[in-house]
Order: C-alpha cells, then structure tokens, then sequence
C-alpha cells in the first residue's frame, strides 16, 4: 500500500503535466478501486463458501481499492501541476496541506475511537485477542472497538480463522481487513505519496535521499515511541492485524529507508536491475489473484508431511519461486495484466 501511494503520485504528476481533465482522473480512481474490491469479493467466495451468507466482504484487495480510492480523490482534488523551480526545503510537505490535515484527522479519529470508546462488557482502550487473555477477563473482547464495530456491521460476514484464534480459544470474529485498520491504512498509503511527492519535487539525488531517510528516521521513532520498543506491549502495541497507528508508522519507516537504498543501488549507481523482482511487479495483481485461488494447490504448495517452520519455509520459497517463473514467461511473451 505504502509503493500504490509511491507510484500514485508520480503517475498523477505525469498525466497533470499532459493536462489530462481531472474528472476523467477520478472516473479513472472509481473505476479501478470498483474492480479492486470486486476482485477481492470474487476471491473471497473461493474460500470454502458453503452458502451466500458465509461470504466474507472485507479483504486485501478490497482495503486496498478503499484506501486507493480516498487517497486518489484526495490527491486529484489538491495536488497542483508542479512547474515550480528553487523550491524550499519543505515546499514537498508545505504544498500538501489540506490533504495531511485530512489524513492527520482520520488519524485522530482512528486513535480516539480505539481508547475512548465504550465496548459493551469490555471498558475502553481494550487491544487484546480476548478468550484467554488477562486470565479470560475479556473473553468476548477480540479486538477490543475495532473487532466490535466489525461484528456488529458485517456479522457473519467476517475472517473466521483469525490468527489467534488457536492459542487463545476465541470463539468470536475478528477480521484483520476491518473497518477502524483502514484509517489507519490510509496514513500508510499517504505517507508513500509523501515520497512521491518528493521525488517529483527536488531534482537533486541527495534532497530525495536525505528527505527519505529522514521520514523513514522520524516516523520509525514514533512508531518505536507509541509501542514503548517493546514487542507486544507499550502505549500503542504493534499489531499487524488491528494495523495499528505504531505499525503503521514503524512498516512505512522501513519502506522510506529500502526505497531510499533501492533508489541509490537501483536507479542511481546501476549496480542491480532489480531482477527477478521486476518481473513480478510488470504482473502484480495478477499474481496475487493467482497465488489466492491456487494457493493451497499443487504445484504452489501442499500439506508438509513434517509441521516445521523450515517444512513450511521451504514450500513457500518453492512457490514464491514458481510464480516468479510465471511472472518471467508472461513478461518474455509481452503479456500484461493491468487495472
């Protein structure tokens, strides 16, 4: 999501530079998130879908083409034509106002949702799976509002094997493409516009860089601050599932610093190409479709004979390693899948 928020930026660059109307900009955004979620629906009900009222609605595809589809109003709404020359060194951030006081708005609301709302029989601020949890105390509590808000708007229309559903015996929903995790998903995919932004603006290899690192620098920090550097626990624990604001602080700093190496070795000094990754990037949706409607398929993988994470690792190594070849002969074939 943060790379869509990359790419998004310097595309709708280019097609304001060729004057491209922005009504058909948008008709574009709606079009595209409209297939997105689409797509997600369709792969969901090939997950062992026994009637239509065990359709899951949320997914990746679908919190994907949501934030896409936010960013990209937002964005065509505000962004300029950028034709300006010796600009200052926060003309990137400066010129983007209305927008970072919209996503920084969502981020409130995300962040006073989660600790002052009131979940019936589970009190405020709650994060944990529930079930076993604090000795039981929160059974029904999986996922503190966020988990709540899901159950109560979807229903039976959620994730039903959720990733601590094992270890801490909960027999209640928890959907990790839920409604509150978005908002916070738009700030990962604007802060990868953020970065587009800035290699759209500043002409100089050391302005991109130093700016990268230093996004990277202070939104890592923060998000390192939020969950106190601990693992599981702090202010705001990282939790990939609920994306919570210090994880999507701390993954977007990881992508500021690897875009800002990437750029250096890759664009800048040539020393990689960036294969065998390119190729699965010329067909990346239509990887993924395929790697969920084939995932537990042969030959892309199977039931190891032994539980182990190197039985595991192997098998999933053998299958990233099948759809990379994939991705080679579409793109030697000149054959591409595009939104």
């Amino acid at each position: 999501m943060w790379l869509m928020g990359v790419s998004f930026a310097v595309s709708l660059q280019a097609k304001l530079r060729r004057a491209v109307p922005r009504r058909q900009l948008v008709i574009n955004v709606m079009r595209r998130s409209f297939i997105l979620i689409l797509l997600g629906v369709i792969i969901n009900s090939n997950q062992n879908l026994q009637t239509i009222g065990s359709l899951r609605f949320p997914g990746v595809l679908q919190r994907i083409g949501i934030t896409y589809f936010v960013v990209g109003i937002l964005e065509i709404t505000f962004t300029k034509r950028s034709e300006v020359e010796n600009v200052s060194c926060i003309y990137d951030v400066a010129v983007a106002w209305p927008q970072w006081l919209f996503v920084t708005v969502l981020v409130i609301i995300h962040t006073c949702v989660t600790f002052l709302a009131n979940v019936p029989g589970c009190g405020k601020g709650y994060l944990g799976p529930g079930g076993l949890d604090d000795h039981g105390d929160f059974f029904n509590c999986t996922g503190g509002i966020a988990g709540y808000i899901d159950r109560q708007v979807f229903g039976e229309h959620m994730y039903r094997n959720a990733a601590c559903k094992k270890l801490y015996e909960i027999d209640v929903y928890l959907d990790p493409e839920g409604i509150l995790g978005t908002l916070t998903s738009i700030l990962t995919v604007y802060l990868g516009v953020q970065a587009g932004r800035t290699l759209n603006t500043y002409q100089n290899v050391k302005a991109k860089v130093v700016r990268w690192l230093i996004w990277g620098l202070a939104t890592g920090l923060l998000g390192g601050a939020l969950c106190e550097f601990k693992e599981n626990d702090g202010l705001i624990p990282l939790n990939k599932q609920l994306w919570s604001l210090s994880f999507a602080l701390v993954l977007s700093g990881m992508a500021f610093v690897i875009q800002s190496f990437l750029f250096v070795i890759v664009d800048i000094l040539r020393k990689w190409g960036g294969r065998p990754f390119f190729y699965p990037g010329m067909n990346s949706i239509f990887l993924y479709v395929g790697h969920e409607l084939f995932r537990d398929t042969f030959p892309f993988a199977w039931t190891p004979t032994s539980e182990t994470h190197g039985a595991y690792l192997f098998m999933n190594l053998w299958g990233t390693a099948v759809w990379v070849a994939i991705s080679i002969f579409l793109y030697k074939r000149n054959v591409f899948f595009a939104l």
